[in-house]
């Protein structure tokens, strides 16, 4: 009988070097997915048995999704500040598609009755200028003022959005900051000015649809309840001007095959140009760059494209290499920075491990 040694020594050397290869990346995968494991329930474990961690990793070997706690991989989490990540999205394939481009002025956007915001030297704010957090605009408005303090943004309408920016001058011009009212005035744009509808119906058809996302948008089925970091349960947000900024909710299947879609990991791919334009607009800002939306950090030799989220009652974090097409997703139902600081340790460590 032929042993496989010897089935394998009269193979062409091509074809060995295919399946030894192979077979290496099993190796490697195994070992990878044991550290995840371990990693995953010592850095995730709760006080609190309500809490729960749902972590899930892709590359071209395959998906692979851990839970830990009182959650599981169909759970529907808030995703926070992620969101702004899709209202970048929505505007790369608009400009691709040249519908708009990037350096438009946000002037012509804004209904006749709002005097356009401008920089001190009298110039226009841009689409690029708030998708890349350069526009000026402070982080928050500063007339934010929640009937109910545990839902913030809920009565924070077109109105009052607009009241606040009508004639505004804005300081720093070119300078980053970042910008929940800049990411969160770009998809009110993006939505109600260019496209005509909804946030929510306007990312739907344009991302989410061509993408196969069906458990993410600002309303779908399955959220779980969402605790405080002394576990007290806490209220779904409400985001009806500012959507772009925080308002979607998502699973841990659908944000690894947005991931994916970034990582070129999907067959033909609908918004390939849309990706690419996202991922290739770049700034440099202290400590890495941004890009469309996502920022760029270094983590063990690789450059680290991630962006994180959190609300009054959940954290996540979308992470991933470009070059090693590795990547993390990362969902909590608490407010806690343990979603980005576990979640990048996890990848850093899985990176150290493939390229070894």
């Amino acid at each position: 009988m032929t042993t496989l040694d010897e089935y394998l020594k009269k193979l062409p050397a091509e074809i060995r070097e295919q399946i030894e290869q192979r077979a290496n990346e099993l190796i490697l995968e195994e070992e990878a997915l044991r550290e995840v494991e371990k990693a995953i329930q010592s850095i995730f474990s709760s006080e609190h048995s309500a809490v729960g961690t749902v972590v899930g990793v892709t590359s071209a070997l395959g998906r692979s999704i851990y839970t830990c706690g009182a959650v599981s991989e169909d759970s529907v989490f808030e995703i926070g500040s992620i969101t702004k990540v899709f209202t970048t999205l929505l505007l790369a394939d608009l400009a691709q598609k040249s519908e708009l481009s990037l350096h438009d002025p946000i002037d012509a956007l804004l209904p006749k009755s709002v005097a356009p915001p401008t920089h001190e030297d009298g110039s226009a704010l841009t689409l690029l200028e708030l998708a890349t957090h350069r526009s000026g605009l402070p982080r928050m408005p500063d007339n934010l003022k929640a009937d109910d303090p545990r839902n913030p943004y809920a009565n924070y309408g077109s109105s009052r959005l607009y009241k606040l920016i009508s004639g505004l001058k804005v300081r720093n011009a070119g300078t980053y900051e970042y910008s929940n009212l800049g990411v969160g005035l770009l998809g009110h744009l993006l939505s109600r000015r260019v496209l005509d509808t909804t946030y929510d119906s306007a990312v739907r058809k344009r991302i989410l649809k061509p993408l196969h996302l069906y458990s993410t948008g600002s309303k779908v089925d399955g959220l779980v309840q969402g605790y405080a970091l002394d576990g007290t349960p806490t209220c779904a947000w409400d985001c009806p001007a500012l959507a772009g900024a925080g308002a979607l909710r998502s699973s841990v299947n659908d944000l690894l095959q947005f991931v994916e879609a970034h990582l070129g990991l999907i067959d033909e791919m609908p918004l390939q140009r849309a990706v690419e334009l996202a991922l290739s607009t770049r700034y440099s800002i202290p400590n890495g760059q941004v890009a469309l939306g996502w920022h760029i950090s270094q983590k063990a030799g690789t450059d680290i494209v991630w962006h994180n989220g959190g609300t009054y009652g959940f954290s996540s974090l979308c992470a991933f290499s470009i070059s090693k097409r590795l990547g993390i997703v990362v969902l909590r139902n608490t407010n806690s920075e343990l979603a980005t600081t576990g979640g990048l340790q996890i990848l850093a460590q899985l990176l150290e491990i493939t390229s070894a």
